[in-house]
Formats: structure tokens, C-alpha cells, sequence
């Protein structure tokens, strides 16, 4: 008997590996987010732009440190809302993120750098349900993912590149 739980918890760790690998090497048409976010990237940058970042919570945490290690990089970086932030124009990039679907504040930011013409990138855990969605035209084809199954539902991570 005491191996049964064992052999159970051994079978269910497999499973929940296999789960996991299974997302990581599906293929797919699609670009990896993480390369058209470097890309995007690298693009502003060759247009002597400032990439400005702006998260929600724990996101915009992660992006405020993405904007440091850039500017360690030497690009112009900025973080949406500080003192210091410069307007934003056309060969700039906005990296906004808001995984549950959308805030009003993003939707003002995204407004903001699309009316001087940047370039905006929209992370978000619901590509269906946030309102710049309707507003993404992707220049290579639609909206990618990856993401990581748990219990039977996938979560997405989505990128839109809203020109």
C-alpha cells in the first residue's frame, strides 16, 4: 500500500511534464512572443526611438525591469507615469501589458501613442476579450501565443503588434 500513492504522484508528475513539453514544442505558424518582442525591439531602436513601457501590478513591475535592463543595453528607455517620461512620437514603441483583459488607463496610453504615430505592443493573458484587440491590424498574420496548459484549460500569453 505504501507504494501506491507513490506510483501515483510518480504518474501524475509525468503527466503534468508531458503537459507542460507538449506546449513548448507544438508547432505552430506563428512567430515566438519572444521574438516579436525582440524584434520590435531592435526595430525601435534602429529608429534612433525610446521604448516606453507600462504594466498593471506584478506586470508592470516586470516591465519597469525590462526598461532598466534595456537601458543597461543603452537604449532610450522609459517607464509610463514618471516624472521624467518625454512625449511620445513616431519611431517610438509603447510595450503596454494588462493580462486580464483591460484597464481604462491602458486604453488612454494606447490612444495617446497611436494619435504621434508609435508603434504600440499589447501583452496580454486574453486576446478575445480586451478592447484594443478589435483594434490590432498584425502585420504578420494574426495574434501568436504561448502558453501553458493547467488542468486541462490553456492559458495564453498573447502579443498584438498594433501599428
Amino acid at each position: 500500500m505504501a507504494e501506491e500513492p507513490n506510483s501515483s504522484m510518480s504518474a501524475l508528475a509525468s503527466q503534468i511534464c508531458n503537459q507542460i513539453s507538449s506546449v513548448f514544442t507544438a508547432p505552430t505558424s506563428k512567430p515566438p512572443t519572444m521574438i516579436v518582442l525582440v524584434e520590435e525591439i531592435a526595430a525601435a531602436a534602429s529608429r534612433n526611438g525610446k521604448v516606453f513601457v507600462y504594466g498593471v501590478g506584478r506586470e508592470g513591475l516586470m516591465l519597469k525591469a525590462l526598461s532598466m535592463r534595456l537601458f543597461h543595453l543603452g537604449l532610450a528607455t522609459h517607464c509610463i507615469f514618471d516624472m521624467t517620461t518625454p512625449p511620445i512620437s513616431s519611431p517610438d514603441l509603447l510595450i503596454a501589458s494588462a493580462g486580464p483583459g483591460g484597464f481604462s488607463t491602458v486604453d488612454a496610453i494606447y490612444e495617446v501613442a497611436k494619435s504621434n504615430g508609435a508603434r504600440v505592443l499589447l501583452l496580454t493573458a486574453l486576446g478575445t476579450v480586451f478592447s484594443l484587440i478589435s483594434k490590432a491590424r498584425v502585420g504578420w498574420g494574426g495574434v501568436g501565443w504561448g502558453g501553458v496548459g493547467w488542468g486541462g484549460v490553456e492559458k495564453n500569453t498573447y502579443i498584438n503588434k498594433i501599428k
